[in-house]
């Protein structure tokens, strides 16, 4: 479950983010995560509250999101599929090589700087 809110009022000044998630967790089986912070700034804090069970989980992130749609937040998006895995945006491939493209250049460099003029091909 991966649900995502904000809360936006002009009067108070107020541009809010709050996002909610379940996932497994290194030391316990299932933890509910979730984060806030401003839309105007980079700034955020998050919390991890781990759970026995995913249905103990998923309890208490519902929980969470309707305290929060009970002060003012409206839900953006929401998965529940518990079998969601979120798309790669980058697939690399066996063929791609592991060197930074800037250390690439370097090293391109060195090259050049030691061949002959007369093995460099113009």
């Amino acid at each position: 479950m991966m649900t995502f809110l904000k809360r936006v009022d002009p009067e108070a000044n107020m541009d809010r983010w709050y996002m909610v998630f379940v996932q497994a967790s290194l030391f316990d089986p299932v933890a509910v995560i979730y984060a806030w912070g401003s839309r105007r700034t980079s700034y955020y804090q998050m919390r991890v509250r781990p759970a026995k069970s995913t249905a103990d989980a998923l309890a208490i992130a519902d929980k969470i999101v309707k305290q929060k749609v009970n002060r003012g937040y409206e839900i953006v998006s929401e998965i529940n599929n518990p079998h969601y895995k979120r798309p790669s945006s980058r697939k690399i491939s066996l063929k791609t090589s592991m060197i930074p493209a800037s250390s690439s250049a370097v090293i391109g460099g060195l090259r050049m700087a030691k061949a002959s003029p007369s093995t460099v091909s113009k």
